[in-house]
């Protein structure tokens, strides 16, 4: 019987929770997200960042408007 563990890298994206910053996901996922996309309107500005690579994921995106986490979302497997 196989059992499948959770790596490090998951459960580190797991953590991240809404409201968290920008700073503290950095802190959790060991490195610089790559901004790919953001916008200010009417004061709020929204990043979107992507983590690229790692053991389970390819790609790990999250949005963070006015430096808090709003959304998060992977894709694909290596």
């Amino acid at each position: 019987m196989s059992t499948s563990r959770p790596n490090a890298e998951e459960v580190a994206f797991a953590s991240l929770k809404t409201g968290m910053s920008y700073e503290q996901a950095v802190t959790i996922l060991g490195s610089e997200g790559e901004e790919i996309a953001s916008n200010e309107m009417s004061g709020v500005k929204t990043v979107l960042c992507e983590w690229k690579g790692g053991k389970l994921w390819a790609t790990k995106n999250a949005v963070f408007q006015n430096g808090k986490l709003i959304n998060k979302k992977r894709f694909g497997t290596e």
